[in-house]
C-alpha cells in the first residue's frame, strides 16, 4: 500500500499533554509534519474528537493548540512500546500560542 500523505514527515519524540477539554493526558509525538503529527498513547480517542494539546519543545517551549482525531489505532500499554503505531494522527486546526515556533521547529528538521 502506498503513502498518500502530500506533507514530509519527520520522526521525533516529543512529550505531549492532551485532552477534549484540557491536556490533562500524556503521550508522545513519533512522527511530525507541518500541518500534523502522530500521538503514540494506549488512551485514544474517537477519530473527529477536537483535541486540546500542549507541546513541549526541546528548548522547553510551550506550545498551545488545537487539532482533530484522523484516525486511532488501540495497543494494550503493554505492547505500545513493541508496535509503536498505537496512538492516533491529528492534524492541526489552529494554534493558541507557539505556532511560529511549531513551525520554525519543523523547518530546521
Amino acid at each position: 500500500m502506498s503513502d498518500k500523505r502530500n506533507s514530509v514527515r519527520k520522526n521525533r519524540r516529543l512529550r505531549l499533554r492532551y485532552g477534549d477539554a484540557e491536556p490533562n493526558r500524556v503521550g508522545f509525538i513519533c512522527d511530525v509534519s507541518a500541518g500534523g503529527f502522530f500521538i503514540q498513547t494506549s488512551m485514544v480517542v474517537r477519530p473527529g474528537t477536537v483535541l486540546e494539546i500542549e507541546l513541549a519543545l526541546p528548548d522547553t517551549t510551550a506550545i498551545l493548540l488545537k487539532g482533530r482525531v484522523q484516525w486511532a489505532k488501540k495497543v494494550p500499554p503493554n505492547l505500545l512500546a513493541k508496535v509503536r503505531k498505537g496512538g492516533m494522527g491529528v492534524r492541526i486546526l489552529g494554534f493558541h500560542s507557539g505556532e511560529a515556533d511549531y513551525q520554525t521547529y519543523f523547518a530546521g528538521l
